[in-house]
């Protein structure tokens, strides 16, 4: 080979070496071009599927209205009851107002029953019961407001500060008479109360911390008949042996509650109380069903969170895992509506399971199932009536 040709091969061998890192990179950049494509179309097509069930588009009726204005707003009967410090609405869900009712309440707290809502003034002394008619009745109480409940027929009671004892609960009956007034001087400190569902009586339950540890008991008054000229009396007192604070009463009927804390229920009935055989690592609440009692819990701090029915029996259903936040739960005869995460769960507890399910696109802060199907639910963007 001439030395002219070994020099023109050289020269190409030498274009070629420099040509593949280019290559090379240019290779690696399309491919990294391809992967970022692949991710952007996936998300796009994501994002235009959006959810399973928009609120806003699927709503029979409601409006808008930014987070905080959402907050002080509470499904009752056919409508909402809108609370501030200064007033109490009673609105259609279209928002057309009802009626209206001037207070002044420094942290007004709104509990609401079958047909009737409690609005008392936390850390202060007034209340007032209202209907979907107007208000019913309402006053003040001599102590401060720790805790309030109200029943489906009407009657309130209040947790309230008391100098010479633990504390005092009164009891007012459907027109607001004070009816009944429990004052805890040995008992412990009344920390919650719970009207059985046809209000013939009231448990409150106490902590008491006077001994060497903490012990949980709870206080039974009896309510008699409207018609009959008898006054409340007590009925039972029952203690555990656990060392441990048990805030939640559920009553299943009259005559049967369930009594639980972070981590144990209890059953009572004709005055014995057994604890639910069943674990419960981390209790978040329970819900009232027809005839039993959603128990929420998780099996940590951090872990997925659970649901089981329990009947009158104690007997517990298998769990359902629901997601890993719960955001509100509403109960309407044998269902209960969850709405946990992005979700919203139809549990049918006769059988203890899921019967419809729908992704929403709304941040859910309250609910209310009033029919099998019909359900008005609060969001941080506003109100949404709708067919589930």
């Amino acid at each position: 080979m001439s030395q002219q040709r070994r020099n023109d091969h050289n020269n190409i061998q030498n274009k070629k070496s420099r040509l593949l890192p280019w290559l090379v990179f240019f290779s690696l950049l399309l491919v990294l071009a391809t992967a970022v494509l692949v991710v952007l179309i996936r998300n796009h097509v994501e994002a235009a599927k959006g959810s399973d069930f928009p609120l806003g588009i699927n709503a029979v009726s409601g409006f808008d209205c930014d987070y905080s204005e959402a907050q002080r707003i509470f499904p009752f009967k056919e409508g909402l009851l809108k609370v501030t410090a200064s007033r109490v609405v009673y609105m259609s869900v279209s928002a057309t107002e009802i009626y209206s009712y001037d207070l002044k309440m420094e942290d007004p707290q709104c509990v609401i029953g079958e047909s009737y809502a409690l609005v008392a003034d936390r850390g202060g002394f007034a209340y007032a019961c209202f209907t979907t008619d107007g208000m019913v009745y309402s006053g003040s109480v001599p102590g401060k407001i720790g805790f309030s409940d109200v029943s489906s027929e009407g009657y309130c009671a209040l947790i309230v500060e008391d100098e010479n004892a633990n504390g005092s609960v009164l009891v007012m009956n459907a027109i607001g008479e004070t009816i009944a007034q429990w004052r805890s001087v040995e008992s412990g400190y009344p920390i919650s109360a719970c009207f059985s569902p046809k209000s013939v009586s009231i448990s409150i339950a106490l902590v008491d911390t006077d001994g060497s540890h903490m012990k949980p008991n709870l206080k039974q008054i009896r309510i008699p008949d409207p018609s009959s000229s008898e006054k409340p009396y007590d009925y039972a007192f029952v203690s555990s042996e656990e060392s441990i604070i048990l805030p939640m009463i559920t009553y299943t009927n009259d005559d049967h509650l369930f009594w639980s804390g972070i981590s144990k229920v209890f059953s009572l009935s004709e005055g014995i109380l057994s604890e639910v055989s069943y674990s419960f690592p981390n209790l978040i609440s329970v819900a009232r069903i027809d005839g039993k009692a959603g128990v929420f819990y998780s099996e940590g701090i951090g872990q997925q969170i659970l649901f089981v029915c329990v009947d009158s029996s104690a007997n517990v259903s298998a769990p359902i895992v629901l997601g890993n936040q719960l955001k509100a739960q509403s109960a309407f005869e044998t269902h209960i509506l969850i709405a946990v995460d992005d979700r919203l769960l139809l549990v049918d507890t006769n059988t203890c399971t899921i019967e419809k399910e729908r992704i929403v696109d709304e941040d859910i802060i309250r609910v209310l199932l009033s029919s099998n199907d019909r359900v008005i639910v609060v969001t941080s963007s506003g109100v949404r009536e709708i067919r589930f």
